[in-house]
């Protein structure tokens, strides 16, 4: 008797796990666009200075202390991004985006204003922009 009982509680103790575990919720896919989303602070930058079409060490720069440049991208494809330079705080460029391609972000501040960035790091940490520009190749870097 002791032995079915044993039995019973423990198939009811495993049934009732499983359907703990069948309620949780499920974790969206671990994409680019879901890597992106969310709150960015720059801390470096980078232009192609010598031209040679790859970013190399010296051409990588902080971000001086008195700028704060962040973008946050949300989970509806738009964001803004904003700027404090010495304490005051400029309008924040709104813009809609979206992953095209599969490893690049395409952002429109307005109707005539895109920008298509490679993006070469994203993680839940970090993220690497980088994008030809009217002055040659340049890389952004990101932190949460």
């Amino acid at each position: 008797m002791k032995k079915k009982v044993a039995i019973i509680l423990s198939l009811s103790f495993l049934f009732l796990l499983a359907g703990l575990i069948s309620c949780t919720k499920k974790k969206a896919p671990d994409t680019p666009f879901t890597r992106i989303q969310g709150n960015w602070r720059k801390v470096k930058y980078a232009t192609d200075d010598n031209n040679n079409g790859r970013i190399e060490g010296s051409e990588i720069h902080l971000v001086p202390s008195t700028l704060d440049d962040e973008i946050f991208f949300t989970n509806e494809e738009t964001g803004q991004e904003t700027t404090v330079s010495n304490g005051v705080t400029s309008v924040p460029l709104k813009f809609v985006w979206k992953i095209v391609g599969g490893d690049s972000v395409w952002v429109a501040y307005r109707a005539n204003d895109t920008v298509t960035y490679a993006i070469t790091a994203v993680s839940s940490h970090d993220l690497q922009l980088s994008a030809n520009t009217q002055f040659g190749l340049a890389s952004y870097y990101y932190v949460k």
